[in-house]
């Protein structure tokens, strides 16, 4: 599964919930608030409502206005995706929820307007800010167990059971004898990336308890296949 920031996720589920309840007609003061809150939150992060939207919408904005030094602008304004976002869903969601925003006035939905407006504008603002190894990590991880021998699918693998080392003695033994070139290549590979931690969550890894897992389980290696076959029965028993 591909890490998309969590803030966005959560500002698009926001909005669905409150598009989803029954609620009086709406106004046009709806989309008046909705900008309120945007400036609102931008000037919290101590940045230029202009600039903000001139990164956003590449310009195009009619109230965009480019900041003196481009890069230097993205470096900041990337700095603050998270706490931005984290503004907007606090102050955005009780106004989506009041009887201005929510329902339908004149044919106007407008949570759904302002759904999709903040999905485009902060999926928008997402992929420009997120770092290339959001899509490579997995994949670089994979390849410190493939370029030692082992079978880079094990890594964070769903349909493995708890598989981590392998079903058989013989990839066991594979893992165990490479470990100690594997993790030090995956913590490298982690350390590189700025975004590994989320990455990391979105995939259900730990990488210290990871690490201390197999360890453990290394050290112990007749038990952890024996520990799969008793999970296997288990599983075809309930089922």
């Amino acid at each position: 599964m591909e890490y998309q920031s969590l803030f966005i996720a959560t500002l698009l589920t926001v909005f669905a919930v409150a598009s989803s309840q029954q609620q009086p007609p709406a106004t046009d003061k709806c989309m008046e608030e909705f900008q309120n809150v945007f400036n609102l939150c931008i000037n919290e992060v101590k940045l230029s409502p202009g600039n903000v939207l001139w990164f956003i919408t590449n310009g195009t904005s009619p109230k965009s206005e480019a900041p003196a030094n481009p890069e230097t602008f993205k470096t900041q304004v990337c700095s603050v995706q998270q706490p931005m976002g984290a503004c907007i869903v606090d102050k955005l969601n009780p106004v989506l929820n009041s009887t201005i925003c929510s329902g339908a006035s004149t044919g106007t939905n407008y949570l759904e307007i302002v759904r999709n407006q903040l999905g485009l504008l902060f999926s928008t603002y997402d992929s420009k800010c997120m770092h290339a190894c959001r899509s490579t990590l997995i994949t670089d991880i994979r390849e410190c167990y493939s370029s030692n021998g082992v079978d880079g699918s094990l890594f964070a693998n769903n349909a493995s059971n708890g598989a981590v080392l392998g079903t058989s003695q013989v990839e066991v033994n594979k893992f165990c004898g490479a470990k100690d070139k594997i993790v030090p290549c995956m913590q490298a590979k982690i350390d590189a990336c700025p975004e590994a931690p989320q990455i990391l969550q979105s995939v259900g890894v730990d990488f210290t308890i990871f690490n201390k897992v197999v360890n453990i389980l290394c050290a112990h290696g007749s038990a952890y296949l024996d520990s799969l076959v008793l999970f296997s029965r288990s599983c075809q028993q309930r089922g």
